[in-house]
């Protein structure tokens, strides 16, 4: 197996176990969003996410911000990165 295909095979065991052993507080999920939109609303164009995680973001938000259900745990691993990205770029900006 390359090191590629070992690193993706790694990444996905991760994001199982995490989506299988992880029990939220109700309203992370709305918390992350929030921190999200509120990066989205000072830098449209998001040089922290990229073209396709603003994307994935902007849908998510549109789709789910304020609602009163939880989110998924891939979503919320998603988000954490997200938001973890932006941290950094602020941070070394």
């Amino acid at each position: 197996m390359n090191h590629d295909t070992q690193t993706f095979a790694a990444k996905l065991d991760f994001l199982e176990d995490f989506a299988n052993n992880y029990t939220q507080p109700m309203d992370e999920g709305q918390e992350l969003m929030g921190e999200i939109a509120h990066y989205l609303s000072d830098f449209p164009d998001a040089p922290a996410l990229g073209h396709h995680r603003k994307v994935v973001c902007a849908e998510l938000i549109w789709n789910h911000l304020g609602e009163d259900h939880p989110i998924g745990a891939v979503w919320i691993a998603f988000m954490r990165d997200c938001v973890c990205r932006i941290n950094d770029y602020n941070t070394k900006g």
